[in-house]
């Protein structure tokens, strides 16, 4: 784990994902996403937050402290916040409640003090439309030149005033090391396209600029005239949920910054924007938000760092079985369960279910651990004993074959 400090402000909900048939609760928000993505990324973490002292607020705090994150919350009187989402082709689009819309965040002497030891600051769907917030992140923050990262994320449910909030995010942005945009957020601020909005916050003082285009890719932008682009990583498996894509893709690119000196050079940023994008894919094959890492040797490729010997092992694994005629059904959902369990682990690296094309009763499931105690801790799990004890019924032969694996290199 990087000995530096990373603290993020921005906002922790709840997401409520509605289906045709349910609709399931994910512990969220821009700014927790950074967060836990950092800790999953071996990144000391810090997030500053509003939350409710209620039941939410309370599935929050476990879910931080789960993931080794350290919250410093402002408690909100109107609750914890919520955000409404529906999917379309695997987009999100929000309704937020009158916690989101007028949530603020105190900036009191704890918070200050993580602010002042931070290698880093990272500002995630901050309410940029609220003076008194801006004003108080302003007087907060020092040399943000060399360790602010900002990315506005507005969304069309949080905005109460579109001209203030582009305004003075660019007023942050133009003293900050590095501001994070998206095509969304070119569209929502008016600033035209993409490229556009980029060139114009270098041009107002920016450091660098990265900007996400959803499928195609991501650039980075510089003072120094560095210009390029990487497409989205191929990676096996469909893509599940598009969410947390941005946020995986933010927190990639800080865990680089914050491994050594920033090198102004074409190498440094094309091997950053390469593993941003294999996190971001990852991440993109997975329910929810929660940053996923790609397998271990699609991490390594896209690593500028070489092969260390002292790196922990991996648990790697992959489970077999075939399902009695019948259960097909049952054990499809029992799986889609699982999975969302499993990938909320702190120390679940990949765990990827299959079915064999030419016989959906054939199951495959990959899966990598972040070493032994993780794997311990999986298995140790309550739903993973009920998944087991059910599907010992529902399938042929005595259990899951399961075949260990050693990395190559």
């Amino acid at each position: 784990m990087l000995r530096k400090t990373a603290v993020v402000i921005g906002d922790a909900l709840i997401d409520e994902i509605e289906s045709p048939d349910r609709s399931t609760d994910y512990v969220g928000g821009a700014g927790l996403n950074v967060a836990v993505g950092l800790a999953r990324l071996g990144v000391r973490a810090t997030l500053i937050a509003a939350i409710g002292d209620d039941q939410d607020g309370q599935s929050i705090r476990a879910f931080l402290e789960a993931h080794n994150v350290q919250l410093l919350a402002t408690i909100s009187d109107l609750g914890t916040s919520r955000a409404v989402s529906q999917r379309l082709n695997g987009e999100p689009r929000y309704s937020f409640n009158a916690a989101a819309v007028r949530r603020e965040i105190h900036l009191g002497e704890a918070e200050r003090q993580a602010l002042d030891s931070a290698a880093m600051v990272v500002i995630s769907s901050f309410p940029f439309d609220n003076p008194g917030q801006v004003a108080q992140l302003e007087d907060a923050i020092t040399d943000p030149g060399k360790r602010l990262v900002v990315d506005p994320n507005p969304r069309p449910g949080l905005l109460r005033d579109a001209e203030a909030f582009d305004a003075n995010f660019k007023r942050v942005a133009a003293h900050s090391l590095l501001a994070k945009i998206s095509d969304e957020d070119a569209a929502l601020l008016g600033a035209g396209d993409l490229p556009s909005m980029a060139d114009a916050l270098i041009l107002a003082g920016t450091g660098h600029v990265l900007a996400t285009a959803g499928p195609r890719g991501a650039s980075i932008s510089t003072a120094d005239g560095v210009r390029l682009s990487q497409p989205v990583a191929i990676l096996p498996g469909p893509v599940v949920d598009t969410m947390g894509a941005g946020d995986a893709t933010l927190a990639s690119t800080v865990k680089a910054l914050m491994e050594e000196d920033i090198p102004d050079t074409s190498l440094f940023w094309a091997d950053l924007l390469s593993a941003a994008m294999a996190v971001a894919a990852a991440t993109c094959r997975s329910q929810g938000a929660l940053l996923q890492l790609p397998t271990t040797a699609v991490a390594e490729h896209h690593s500028s760092r070489p092969l260390g010997k002292d790196k922990p092992m991996t648990k790697t694994l992959y489970a077999e079985f075939t399902v009695k005629p019948g259960g097909e059904e049952r054990v499809a959902q029992m799986m889609r369960e699982l999975t969302l369990h499993v990938r909320q682990e702190p120390g679940n690296v990949l765990f990827n279910p299959y079915v064999r094309e030419t016989n959906p009763r054939e199951y495959f499931v990959f899966e990598i651990y972040r070493d032994e105690d993780a794997f311990q801790s999986h298995i140790s799990a309550d739903y993973g004993a009920r998944f087991n004890a059910e599907l010992g019924d529902l399938i042929e032969g005595d259990g899951s074959a399961l075949t260990w694996l050693t990395p190559l290199v």
